[in-house]
């Protein structure tokens, strides 16, 4: 079943859980979305507000950079508050320069810091005239 899934899920926008119940005439349940995450090559994201969950293909593996090039690490960026130290132990593993890394995602406006309760939380910034989506992100 998964080949037949992966051929109807889009890697240019999100395909929605009913869409593909639909075109698979049998109603997908929340086992069958965590085994297509399990799977590796699809984003699951779970709408809580819609009670929907939403697929998209990842995107291809970049090149491996080389040791002098100077290209932002692959992590995901947070689209909740991450506690800052856990996101620092993620950016970790991009190499011992992982501190510039986390200055480079700040300087472009690619993340930003919140405090809460006293506590360093890190989010992405909301870019002009677009809108984060709001869920969980299964992997």
């Amino acid at each position: 079943m998964n080949e037949l899934v992966l051929s109807m899920i889009s890697s240019d926008r999100w395909t929605s859980g009913l869409e593909l119940s639909r075109a698979l005439s049998r109603r997908l349940d929340e086992g069958d979305f965590m085994e297509i995450a399990n799977s590796g090559g699809v984003d699951v994201y779970y709408d809580v507000a819609e009670d929907e969950y939403y697929l998209r293909l990842k995107p291809p593996q970049a090149r491996e950079p080389s040791p002098g090039d100077t290209a932002l690490p692959s992590v995901r960026l947070p689209e909740e508050p991450v506690p800052k130290p856990s996101f620092e132990e993620e950016l970790k593993s991009a190499g011992p320069d992982w501190r510039d890394k986390y200055e480079e995602l700040m300087k472009r406006g690619l993340i930003r810091e919140v405090y809460i309760n006293g506590m360093a939380f890190v989010v992405s910034s909301k870019l002009p005239g677009e809108s984060l989506q709001h869920g969980i992100h299964l992997e």
